[in-house]
């Protein structure tokens, strides 16, 4: 079985910083400025995985006030007064939207999960061995942190389909 490409995730670092600004611009009409990295305690937490020949992900974290912020904005609703099913599958689809964004630079044949949502009491979304990048922003809604990461342990089928070693 051959392995995934891996990639130089430095060369993403830019291009997922304006990923990043863009989503939140498009999505939330809002802004959001890079800043030195920064790391909440029990983050909420959404993930894309991506598999095919490359695999990694994106995983975007943050506190639940960012988060009911970017609720209210995203639905066009007032602000939840609790981190409820509105706020998760909010988050998760800024992970998505921000996934699928960056999935336009990775090899063909890439295919982009679900999101995947963790409301900061379960444990965290993460992947096995892997190497990261991760870029901190901050903005009307609050701060957050959004880090790549690819799976340097998936193997490649005959037929072309990924998985993870068991």
């Amino acid at each position: 079985m051959e392995t995934t490409q891996i990639l130089d995730l430095e060369i993403l670092e830019n291009p997922l910083a304006e990923i990043v600004t863009s989503v939140v611009s498009a999505m939330l009409r809002s802004e959001a400025f890079p800043m030195p990295l920064l790391l909440a305690e029990n983050p909420l937490q959404a993930a894309v995985y991506v598999t095919g020949p490359w695999c990694g992900g994106v995983l975007m974290e943050c506190d639940g006030e960012t988060a009911k912020n970017f609720c209210s904005r995203l639905m066009r609703i007032p602000r939840p007064a609790s981190v409820d099913a509105d706020v998760l599958d909010s988050l998760g689809e800024l992970a998505s939207m921000i996934g699928g964004n960056l999935k336009s630079m990775l090899p063909p044949g890439c295919v982009l999960s679900l999101p995947l949502v963790n409301d900061g009491s379960g444990p965290e979304l993460r992947m096995g061995s892997k190497v990261e990048t991760s870029r901190s922003f901050d903005g009307p809604e609050g701060p957050f942190l959004v880090t790549l990461f690819q799976a340097t342990l998936v193997e490649i089928e005959p037929d072309g389909g990924s998985h993870f070693p068991r």
